[in-house]
Order: structure tokens, then C-alpha cells, then sequence
């Protein structure tokens, strides 16, 4: 019994972190609800997302090999291209935004939300190398500490400039405050560790080699990270671009945010944590099928009452919570519960291809899935089919596909 316990405590200790933020963040959104409008919603929504696809630049994913590295000396010199990554994509993702290549409209102050959405992910991006750094020590309780921080500090300060900027700026001004403040505590815990000196690698000769090392997480990896979330978030993508700034936008957004809540509070406690334990399972020689087995089992049971509550009272329970005024959003989370959670299944699936160096089969499994999702978009236009009609259609087959994806990889692992 002591064996499971000591098991579980380092997914408890993070779990422990995300727990209180997440909980208050969804707290809040009945609150945010009544402030803001659909439109409001879908702006920042919009934004938000552009914005990610810089964070998922920012490290070339040099950030993820942290976990399995062999040495203190790998660490620094990932953390350096992580480092240098995301000074790169700051400098360039400025440039683009200055020239407003990437606004989604010509009012100036949505412009300068933009920039600092962006700049507020790339320091998310720092949080989190600084993050797998106190996984590699096994400081499960720093990361705890340095997730509650930053959940907690971004829901109190959103509701805080919610009222100082009725509008998508105070969530957007919110996110910049916490992720500051959290940059601070991280830099203070993970100096118990390493001092700055030696956090980073100067030695040009371990870099080249652990450049080489590590290779395909930029090569491979990244490319099929940045497939996974364009097909993931295509309605951020193509109903401002198709339909226009439609309310279903605003009431997407919203579904988003409350069911990622607690499918991110899972992820966030599980990925690193599972990514650590399967890659020195590994190391012993046999990759732990069962492990992975297991893990995902444990997450569909768990996840399942909670997704069949929302298929069967979405509208009733989003009504109850944000007001009549987001009950058609209660629907389409009817639709989105399941696909929510075969994102949440897919985090444990990737990382055992990342593990046993097969990230180019996942890759291909990516494209299957995106070409899929394009292909109905298609159809859509070529159809003329209404904005509701495709959102609902686009959930019910990304739910299908993810897990195809899902059975088709545990094939693919099982045959390794």
C-alpha cells in the first residue's frame, strides 16, 4: 500500500498546484460571463490562439528531451536552446505583430493585446522549462508550488481587471500580470538547484552533440505538435475566417475554457510526471505497454461521468452556471466532452513515441487526422452548411478520429 502511495505522490503534489488555481478559475467564470459578451469571448479567443502558435515555437520543443536527459550538463545546454528559442520567436513574433500581419482587426488596442498575449505565452514557455528543470530533480513539490502560483495569481487578478476593462483586455492584462510575477518565483526555487551560471551550457562541443542528440523533437516532434493543434483548434481558424465574428465564436470560446479547465488540470499533472517514469521504465530495456495501458484506462473511467453529465445536461448546466444568454453554448459542449478528453488520452500516447524515438509514426498519424479535419472543412464550404452545423459536425468527427488515433498507436506500441 506504502509502494502505490509513494507512486502517486508525485502526481498528487502536481495535481496539488494545478487544483486550486483551476478550481477558481472556473470559480470565476460565472462572474466573467456576466461582464463580458459573446463578442468579447470571441475575441480574445482568437487572439489567445494566434498567440499559442508562437509559444509552440518558442523552445523547438528542446524544452520536452529535458525529462529523459542523462546528465546535469544535457539540461543546461537544453535549457540554452530553449532560452535562445524563445528570444528568437519574441523578436521575430514582434516584428509580424508591429507590421500587424497577424491582427484580426484594425482597432489599435486590439493590436497591443496581441503583442502582449504573445509575449505573455513566451514567458509561459520559460515557466514551463523551468518546470521540467525541477522534474529532472525530482522536485515534484516546486512544481506544485510554481503551478498554484501561477493558476492562482491569473484567476485572481482576471476577475480583479475584469472590472477595470470590461472588455477581452483585462483577461489578456491578467494573464501578462501572473505570468511576471511567476518568472520571478520560478528564477527564486530553481536556484536551490542550479545557480544561473550553471543553468545554461557555454561549452560549444557538449551543445553540438546534444543538438544532434536530440534532434528530432525541432525535426519531427514540433511539426507534429503544431498539426495537433491547428486541427484541434480549427474553429478558431476557420469561422473568423469563413463566417465572420459569428456569436457561435463567442459561445465556442466559453465550452473551450470550461471543459479545458479540468481536462488542462489533468494533463499538466500527469504528461511530465508519466513522460519521467516511462522513459526510465524504458531504460531498462522493454518499453511498459501495460504502464501506458493502465494510465489510459485510469483516465477514461475517470474522465467518463463527468463527460456524460455534459452530453446530457450541457444546455441545462451551462444555462444554470453563465445565464440563459450561453445556453446554446451548453450544446455544443454536448458535442465537444468526449473530444476533450481524447486530447487529454492522446498527451500519454505521444510521449511513449517521443520515448522510443518513433516520433515520425506519430507524425504520420497527426497528418491522418488533420487531413480528415480539412477535408470535412471542405465540405462545408463546398455545401454551404451554417456555422452551428459544422462546429457540431467538426467535434463529432474529431472526437472519432482522436480515438482512432488512440487504437491505431497502442497497435503500432504494442507491435514495439
Amino acid at each position: 500500500m506504502s509502494n502505490k502511495v509513494s507512486k502517486l505522490k508525485p502526481y498528487l503534489f502536481i495535481l496539488s498546484g494545478n487544483l486550486v488555481g483551476t478550481v477558481l478559475q472556473f470559480l470565476l467564470l460565472p462572474v466573467l460571463t456576466r461582464i463580458y459578451s459573446v463578442d468579447d469571448f470571441a475575441m480574445y479567443s482568437i487572439i489567445v490562439n494566434w498567440s499559442m502558435v508562437a509559444y509552440l515555437f518558442s523552445t523547438f520543443r528542446y524544452d520536452t528531451p529535458i525529462l529523459q536527459a542523462i546528465n546535469q550538463e544535457e539540461v543546461s545546454s537544453l535549457n540554452t536552446f530553449c532560452f535562445i528559442g524563445s528570444l528568437l520567436v519574441a523578436i521575430v513574433s514582434f516584428i509580424l505583430l508591429y507590421f500587424n500581419i497577424l491582427s484580426v482587426s484594425q482597432e489599435g488596442f486590439v493590436f497591443v493585446l496581441a503583442v502582449l498575449t504573445s509575449c505573455s505565452f513566451l514567458g509561459y514557455s520559460l515557466v514551463e522549462v523551468v518546470c521540467k528543470n525541477l522534474l529532472f530533480f525530482e522536485d515534484y513539490k516546486s512544481v506544485g508550488y510554481v503551478r498554484s502560483i501561477i493558476t492562482v495569481f491569473t484567476a485572481i487578478s482576471q476577475i480583479g481587471l475584469s472590472y477595470l476593462f470590461v472588455s477581452g483586455e483585462g483577461l489578456i492584462f491578467a494573464r501578462l500580470m501572473a505570468i511576471f510575477i511567476v518568472l520571478i518565483v520560478s528564477v527564486i526555487v530553481i536556484k536551490k538547484y542550479s545557480s544561473i551560471r550553471t543553468l545554461f551550457s557555454f561549452n560549444l562541443a557538449l551543445n553540438r552533440i546534444v543538438f544532434k542528440k536530440y534532434i528530432n523533437f525541432p525535426k519531427v516532434d514540433f511539426p507534429s505538435n503544431l498539426l495537433n493543434y491547428v486541427s484541434s483548434n480549427l474553429p478558431y481558424i476557420f469561422i473568423p475566417f469563413y463566417f465572420g465574428l459569428v456569436p457561435e465564436m463567442g459561445l465556442y470560446a466559453l465550452v473551450g475554457r470550461t471543459l479545458q479547465a479540468p481536462t488542462n488540470l489533468l494533463r499538466n499533472s500527469i504528461k511530465n510526471v508519466f513522460h519521467k517514469e516511462i522513459a526510465i521504465r524504458y531504460q531498462s530495456g522493454q518499453f511498459p505497454f501495460d504502464y501506458l495501458l493502465k494510465t489510459l484506462w485510469i483516465i477514461f473511467f475517470g474522465c467518463l461521468p463527468f463527460s456524460l453529465l455534459i452530453v446530457f445536461f450541457g444546455a441545462e448546466i451551462f444555462s444554470f452556471l453563465f445565464s440563459n444568454e450561453w445556453n446554446e453554448a451548453g450544446e455544443i459542449a454536448s458535442y465537444a466532452a468526449f473530444f476533450f478528453v481524447t486530447l487529454l488520452l492522446r498527451s500519454p500516447v505521444q510521449s511513449s513515441f517521443q520515448i522510443i524515438n518513433l516520433q515520425k509514426i506519430y507524425f504520420k498519424l497527426e497528418f491522418i487526422d488533420f487531413f480528415v479535419k480539412v477535408f470535412f472543412t471542405f465540405l462545408s464550404i463546398l455545401f454551404y452548411w451554417n456555422v452551428l452545423f459544422w462546429l457540431k459536425g467538426f467535434l463529432i468527427i474529431s472526437t472519432l478520429m482522436s480515438f482512432f488515433i488512440i487504437l491505431l498507436s497502442l497497435f503500432l506500441l504494442r507491435k514495439h
